[in-house]
């Protein structure tokens, strides 16, 4: 994916606008991967400090990835990644525990 690219190269606005156009090309026709890129753009928004929009598209992106075992592994821990940067160590705790789980 595009914005893979653009994160390995530190290019953080590019990698942002690519994901914001793969959710909304993908929330109607394949609601798995949007949550997924909702992941990965929780976590970038989450690296700059922005914790509400981040919560957020964990929240939405959560459900519509969390049938999906392996997925919804992959999601915790970006989850997981965000408290961290949050400083919520013990929620933090929680979701890599629920991560073994999944």
């Amino acid at each position: 994916m595009q914005s893979n690219t653009y994160l390995k190269n530190n290019m953080k606005k590019q990698a942002e606008i690519s994901l914001k156009k793969a959710i909304s090309l993908c929330n109607q026709y394949y609601p798995v991967a949007a949550g997924s890129f909702k992941g990965n753009l929780a976590l970038l928004y989450a690296q700059k400090g922005v914790f509400d929009k981040a919560y957020a598209l964990l929240e939405s992106g959560e459900q519509q990835i969390k049938s999906i075992p392996e997925t919804h592994a992959k999601f915790l821990c970006e989850k997981g990644e965000v408290c961290i940067l949050d400083e919520k160590i013990q929620q933090a705790m929680e979701l890599r525990d629920a991560g073994k789980k999944a």
